[in-house]
């Protein structure tokens, strides 16, 4: 997997996090440190010395930590990122395919490339797998679906006719928040 995952570590205590995000910031020049308590995108910080690392982990407790650790990788600029992982990765078989690939440079200016979002829990692309799996038991003769959960931000969010709206409010850590699965029936069998 070294070939296809960013460099980094996951840490379960403040000591051991302070240790390799140290070595990385080293190596690396800027780390990028992600909180398993984050939700799209939030709870990460950028550090390129070790007292702001310092400083972000102070920010996290000992019980948090403990309990599901904190992710500590190698920060990548101009990054684009791709949520096709079967062209990433030919003949890669998987139940699930809520893979991001992260493309970008590291700190030499040198590209690189990396596995997001493995996402192995109750969450981000659960809504449109249990659609999918749905829409198939409800017409056996349906071949394919392709279903896609959406998170929009934002005070004038809709979702389209159709979709299984899984969330419509206020979230009180991220503001006004939409999500919802769209699932799409293709190919009957004949």
């Amino acid at each position: 997997m070294r070939p296809v995952v960013l460099r980094g570590y996951t840490a379960f205590s403040r000591e051991d996090a302070g240790r390799a995000g140290a070595a990385l910031v080293r190596r690396e020049g800027a780390v990028r440190v992600k909180r398993s308590t984050g939700i799209g995108g939030r709870g990460q910080f950028v550090v390129d010395d070790e007292r702001a690392l310092r400083d972000v982990l102070e920010s996290v407790g000992e019980d948090e930590l403990a309990s599901v650790g904190i992710v500590l990788e190698q920060n990548l600029a101009d990054v684009r990122t791709y949520s096709a992982a079967d062209a990433h990765f030919e003949g890669f078989v998987a139940s699930r395919r809520n893979y991001d690939v992260v493309r970008g440079t590291d700190h030499e200016g040198r590209p690189a490339s990396g596995v997001l979002e493995q996402s192995w829990r109750v969450g981000g692309a659960t809504g449109a797998e249990l659609g999918a799996i749905a829409a198939l038991r409800a017409d056996p003769e349906v071949l394919r679906v392709r279903a896609r959960c959406v998170e929009l931000y934002g005070a004038t969010t809709t979702a389209p006719p159709g979709a299984a709206i899984h969330y419509d409010g206020v979230d009180p850590r991220v503001g006004r928040l939409l999500k919802y699965t769209l699932v799409e029936r293709h190919a009957h069998a004949r």
